[in-house]
C-alpha cells in the first residue's frame, strides 16, 4: 500500500532478562520495527547476523562467550551489512572511541527513555549516526580535544546563523530529514549545510559531525 513504512528488523543482544523484556516491549510499541532474534551472549549475537541479516543490532557489551566489542570486530571483518547500535552503561570516551572506530553507527545509554532508544534505530536503519543525546560531553572528548577546545570552539565564528542553526538540531540528534522539516528547506539543502560545515572545521571520517555538535551544543 501506498504511504507504508517498511520494517525494520532487529536482533537484540543482551544477556540481561528483565532489561531486555523492557526493551523488547519499548520496541513493540512501534508498529514499523520487528524483534526477528534474540541472543544472550555474543557468539549467539554474531550467528544471528550471519544467518537473519536484519537491518539492525541492538548490543550490549558486556556478554558472555563473547562480548560486543569482539562481535563488533567480526562483524567488521566479515563486512556485515547490518547496522549496530550499542546500548551500554559505560558514558567514558574510550569506550565510545573504541566501538564507533570498530564500526558502530549509533551509542546510547541503557538509561535513555525508550522514545529515545526508537529514535535511534529507525535513525541508524536509514544509514544515519545517533548518539544518545545523554551522552556527556566530556565522555565524548580526549584529552586532545579538551587541550585544543578553544580553538574548536573558535571555529563555529566561521559559520553561518544557517549553519549554526543545522549544527545545533545536529546536536539535538534529528536526522537531516526532520532537520529540512523544520526549517522548512529540502533534505538536500540540509545536506550542503552539513557538508559546508565539515569544510569550514576540517571534520573528516564517518561520525566527526555528529561529535563535534555534542561537545559544542552549549555553545550554540
Amino acid at each position: 500500500m501506498p504511504g507504508m513504512q517498511r520494517m525494520i528488523d532487529i536482533v537484540i543482544a543482551d544477556d540481561h532478562p528483565l532489561y531486555k523484556m523492557g526493551l523488547r516491549e519499548s520496541i513493540d510499541e512501534d508498529s514499523t520495527l520487528r524483534i526477528v532474534g534474540d541472543a544472550e551472549d555474543g557468539q549467539k549475537a554474531l550467528s544471528m547476523v550471519r544467518e537473519i541479516q536484519p537491518d539492525v543490532l541492538v548490543l550490549d557489551l558486556e556478554m558472555p562467550v563473547m562480548n560486543g566489542v569482539d562481535v563488533l570486530r567480526s562483524l567488521a571483518q566479515e563486512r556485515e551489512s547490518t547496522h549496530v547500535i550499542v546500548l551500554t552503561m559505560h558514558d567514558d570516551s574510550e569506550t565510545f572511541e573504541q566501538v564507533m572506530e570498530l564500526g558502530a553507527v549509533g551509542y546510547l545509554l541503557k538509561d535513555s527513555a525508550a522514545k529515545e532508544i526508537r529514535r535511534g534505530i529507525h535513525a541508524v536503519a536509514e544509514g544515519e549516526y545517533y548518539i544518545s543525546p545523554s551522552l556527556s560531553g566530556q565522555a565524548l572528548r580526549t584529552q586532545k580535544d579538551v587541550e585544543t577546545g578553544a580553538e574548536s570552539r573558535l571555529g563555529l565564528l566561521q559559520l553561518t546563523a544557517m549553519e549554526r542553526t543545522v549544527l545545533r538540531h545536529i546536536s539535538s540528534g534529528q536526522k537531516s530529514t526532520e532537520i529540512a522539516e523544520e526549517l522548512h528547506v529540502s533534505p538536500r539543502t540540509v545536506e550542503n549545510h552539513r557538508a559546508n560545515i565539515c569544510r569550514k572545521l576540517d571534520l573528516r571520517g564517518p561520525y566527526a559531525l555528529l561529535r563535534y555538535a555534542y561537545e559544542h551544543r552549549t555553545f550554540l
